[in-house]
């Protein structure tokens, strides 16, 4: 786990070790990457967090940050070279400045963008087509899933009778 803050994943690591099985650890600098199967980001950053040289072949990564044009948490050349699948098309080609500035450069290689998660999911698409295909899910959020977590928090609220009620 690398942050750029390191009190942070040590907070981080704390409260989330008894939750798994997994080892947490921390990560103080990027050369872990070569070595990391599963990359999840999750920034605000306005520059990438990485180059695309620090990735192994194969690696898969989880980009949920960068959720609008001024963001980047992705190498621009990533995608010259990752299968690209999104969790909604036109949001993510609208919003996120990962994918806007590559297709603006012309360094988006079309064909690599594949579909979205749900295709992926319900076999429409197919995902990886070999063991060395670097992979991106890149999601700025679907207002969906803001209402699932929603509804999600207020079913745990009411269970635990905590909350107050709001006149509107």
């Amino acid at each position: 786990i690398h942050d750029i803050n390191p009190e942070a994943v040590e907070r981080f690591i704390e409260y989330f070790k008894p939750e798994t099985d997994v080892e947490l650890v921390h990560a103080a600098d990027l050369s872990s990457l070569k070595e990391a199967d599963i990359i999840c980001t999750a920034t605000n950053s306005q520059k990438p967090l990485f180059p695309l040289n620090m990735l192994k072949p194969g690696v898969h990564i989880n980009a949920i940050g960068s959720y609008n044009h001024k963001m980047h948490e992705l190498p621009e050349d990533l995608f010259s070279v990752a299968s690209l699948f999104v969790d909604q098309k036109e949001s993510c080609f609208a919003e996120s400045g990962d994918i806007l500035d590559p297709v603006k450069k012309g360094t988006f290689k079309t064909a690599n963008y594949k579909g979205e998660i749900g295709e992926l999911i319900s076999s429409k698409i197919p995902g990886r087509t070999s063991p060395d295909e670097i992979t991106v899910f890149k999601s700025v959020g679907v207002a969906i899933q803001d209402l699932a977590m929603a509804s999600f928090a207020y079913k745990k609220a009411c269970q635990a009778g905590t909350g107050h009620d709001i006149k509107i």
